[in-house]
């Protein structure tokens, strides 16, 4: 039985403020550094910015491993973030001299490749829906969801071993298939 403890209540809180608290100019940082670029900013924040860019893919990278799922937000952010820094990068390359700067061009194209190269990674590498349907929506922990469904077909097993619940072998794997958390919905299904 897979149990919820304190400490792992405390992890999730703490881990959703530091992701609430650099998500926001995270995110955005391609945009932010194209706007400072055209405002003609310091290079240095620049290369801040674009490496934010960088960092900002590989998370979606991440996130996406985790569910393989081809979700919207997880494929704009990374491939918007490449787009934006490829553009910056051209526009500095179209550029006078003097506004250019050879590390913050390198970021640029380094965050353009882990950005594009990333959302063709999630779209050809994800998987589809019916595959990834046993995790919750809100779950961070897939190995914690994988005990869930180890243990819910146990359960299943046992009952129909005990004779307490009948079913039939189709309904067995309709069941194993089954979203966590949607048993529920059998009972109500067959009394309509």
């Amino acid at each position: 039985m897979v149990e919820k403890s304190t400490a792992d209540t405390v992890v999730r809180a703490i881990g959703f403020v530091v992701v609430a608290i650099l998500a926001i100019p995270s995110f955005g940082s391609s945009v932010l550094g194209l706007i400072l670029f055209l405002l003609g900013v310091n290079a240095i924040i620049l290369r801040v910015l674009f490496a934010l860019a960088i960092g900002t893919a590989v998370v979606m990278l991440i996130f996406w491993w985790e569910d393989r799922g081809r979700g919207p937000v997880k494929l704009l952010v990374a491939g918007g973030s490449g787009a934006v820094s490829l553009v910056t990068y051209l526009l500095m390359r179209a550029a006078p001299e003097a506004q250019g700067d050879g590390w913050a061009a390198l970021f640029m194209i380094l965050a353009a490749v882990a950005g594009l190269g990333g959302a063709v990674v999630m779209l050809l590498g994800g998987k589809a829906e019916q595959e990834r349907r046993q995790r919750r929506r809100w779950s961070l922990n897939p190995g914690r969801d994988a005990a869930y469904v180890r243990a819910r077909r146990h359960a299943l097993e046992i009952l129909v071993e005990r004779g307490v619940v009948r079913v039939d072998e189709d309904r067995r794997r309709q069941m194993a298939e089954m979203p966590l958390g949607t048993w529920h919905t059998i009972g109500a299904a067959s009394q309509r």
